[in-house]
């Protein structure tokens, strides 16, 4: 029966992205991209997907944020269920960073294209450079873009190394980083599994943390701040989880 629910949820994930990615598109003809609409319509695709596979989300730490503020959201990554919960209760909507190859994947890439998540082109320097500055400046306008600084989903829970591209950015936008821990979301679905177990997560957003008069000199100093910070919010969230359960 458990392994019947997986499979159910797991359809359910692409039935949800293709059809909702269809409608992104057909508004993506009508509406300018990162309008409010599109914030709505992922919004609702994410907590389909969270409901039907049985995840309940707490969300603490929102009195930080500001929504006149655009920031770089910063994560820990465990799961691709870090997505679907900070889509779906994140009171700020947030964009991604994707390879520009992924936009031409159809449905999903397309939808992305239309929504206004923002590719980045990584074949050679210079254009990273561009892709980056171009970034930047949409950031400065409002946008605020998540990034997973750990490159990549860690494979036993445990905070990693971080990548210094989304503080690059962060510092040549001049807006906050805006911390966020994770916890929960391992046990649901872990890196490399494909089985889908229901439960809990939590989200702790921290005080947001400012980059303005930094310059690229800072990096490292900042990168250690963060690390720090997210690793202090991934404590809280687990230990909120846990007396949720109790």
């Amino acid at each position: 029966m458990k392994n019947l629910r997986s499979y159910i949820a797991n359809l359910s994930i692409v039935v949800y992205t293709i059809v909702v990615g269809m409608i992104v598109i057909i508004f993506g003809l009508f509406f300018p991209k990162n309008s409010s609409i599109f914030h709505s319509i992922s919004g609702i695709w994410a907590d389909l997907i969270l409901k039907t596979s049985g995840v309940s989300v707490r969300l603490n730490g929102a009195e930080f944020i500001n929504p006149e503020t655009p920031y770089v959201v910063m994560s820990n990554h465990q799961s691709y269920f870090d997505v679907f919960s900070l889509v779906a209760k994140s009171p700020i909507s947030i964009y991604f960073l994707a390879k520009r190859a992924l936009m031409w994947i159809p449905v999903l890439g397309w939808a992305m294209y239309f929504a206004g998540h923002i590719a980045i082109d990584r074949g050679q320097r210079e254009r990273a450079i561009r892709s980056v500055d171009s970034a930047a400046e949409k950031i400065k306008n409002g946008v605020n873009i998540l990034v997973f600084p750990e490159g990549t989903r860690s494979h036993d829970g445990n905070l990693q190394s971080l990548k210094k591209g989304g503080f690059v950015l962060a510092i040549k936008a001049q807006v906050p980083i805006l911390p966020v821990g994770i916890y929960g979301s391992r046990s649901i679905l872990p890196k490399g599994a494909w089985k889908i177990t229901p439960g809990s997560i939590t989200l702790t957003f921290g005080k947001p943390i400012d980059t303005k008069n930094l310059t690229l000199d800072d990096r490292d100093n900042l990168m250690e701040i963060v690390h720090k910070e997210i690793s202090s919010l991934i404590e809280k969230s687990k230990n909120a989880n846990v007396l949720a359960r109790k």
